[in-house]
């Protein structure tokens, strides 16, 4: 129900279908499943119930066919993204009985279901004015997707001349940086975006996960990397650590390059014990290798701090520097000072320090 009556969204009839048009309803009952699923979502936020800050994201990926010319490949990329095993959100917003009732604010709402949006642009722009937004469908799905913050990606088909174009068209496809090139090689450039996406959100999840029973808005993850002869050093810097508010984890010796990699993605920092033994040395050494080539791949323009607390001889080989990282020589002692200086470096709020720190 709409307002004061139905609305239809799918027909016609399972019944009714013919054999060599199954495919096609199958694919329309999904996409109605799915239409249900946002308009129910639609009324319960009309009837005054409060939305979630950060909805669930219950899609890979928000792909509709915004025009005609573009409705074979749409379907071969759903069926084909589905087999590999991601969940497609998928509307034919060419159908007035998918779009009937609908706003601009709604399709950006069921996108933010979605982790990523994929749009396949043809020669021509779609129906004007979509959703009363002013703008063409292609335009206007492609702000909508701008709106509900997701990474948007474009594909072209390889046989459209933009100079063939209707203008206004052509001047929306210069500015989303679209890709043109064969259909096999943008699925598997998709792919590789799809997965990406996957990890960031399972690393959301995980550090919502490490903080849910943490009641502040200035808590910070610090992931700590020592060796066992430095645990009295680990015990000593971690208790200062605490008492301003910061939760911590702890990397393992069995280090793999995917517990580094989490390590990087979920933390806001990695302390590293630089140990004072040689055994201790060598490991540390072969960690911080491990944590610059994952800092390097996934957060190359991040202010990630790394701090080192620098437990070794005077005699030993130096500590690492570089531009985000920050010494703490536990070898004189680990001063609240110390500490809240990297607190600091880090964004913690000054009012967590008690008095005198």
């Amino acid at each position: 129900m709409d307002g004061s009556g139905p609305r239809l969204l799918a027909d016609p009839a399972p019944s009714q279908v013919v054999p060599e048009r199954r495919q096609s309803f199958d694919d329309r009952v999904h996409e109605l499943v799915i239409a249900v699923k946002a308009q129910s979502a639609k009324l319960h936020t009309q009837a005054g119930q409060a939305a979630q800050a950060m909805p669930d994201r219950d899609a890979d990926l928000f792909l509709a066919t915004a025009t005609k010319d573009v409705a074979a490949n749409t379907r071969r990329l759903k069926s084909d993204l589905e087999a590999r095993g991601y969940v497609v959100t998928h509307f034919d917003l060419t159908d007035d009985n998918v779009t009937a009732g609908w706003d601009l604010e709604f399709l950006v709402n069921a996108m933010k279901s979605c982790n990523v949006f994929v749009q396949l642009a043809g020669s021509v722009p779609g129906k004007p004015d979509l959703l009363g937004s002013g703008k063409s469908l292609t335009a206007a799905q492609y702000s909508a997707a701008g709106q509900a913050g997701l990474k948007r990606h474009v594909w072209i088909l390889p046989d459209v001349d933009k100079s063939e174009c209707d203008p206004g068209h052509a001047e929306f496809l210069d500015g989303c940086d679209f890709h043109q090139m064969t259909f096999e090689h943008f699925e598997d450039y998709l792919v590789k975006h799809l997965e990406e996406a996957r990890e960031a959100d399972e690393s959301a999840k995980r550090r919502k996960q490490n903080l849910c029973n943490r009641d502040d808005a200035n808590d910070v993850l610090v992931a700590f990397d020592f060796d066992k002869s430095d645990q009295s050093k680990f015990e000593e810097l971690t208790g200062l650590l605490d008492e301003h508010i910061v939760y911590f984890d702890l990397i393992t010796d069995n280090l793999s390059n995917k517990v580094m990699s989490d390590a990087v993605k979920d933390n806001d920092a990695i302390v590293v014990i630089y140990g004072g033994t040689r055994g201790a040395r060598n490991r540390a050494r072969r960690h911080l290798k491990k944590y610059w080539q994952h800092r390097r791949k996934i957060r190359p323009d991040d202010n990630c701090e790394l701090a080192v607390g620098d437990a070794a001889p005077e005699t030993a080989r130096p500590c690492p520097g570089g531009r985000n990282v920050h010494k703490i020589d536990v070898r004189k002692g680990i001063t609240p000072e110390a500490v809240g200086d990297f607190l600091t470096k880090l964004g913690v709020d000054s009012a967590h320090r008690t008095a005198g720190h």
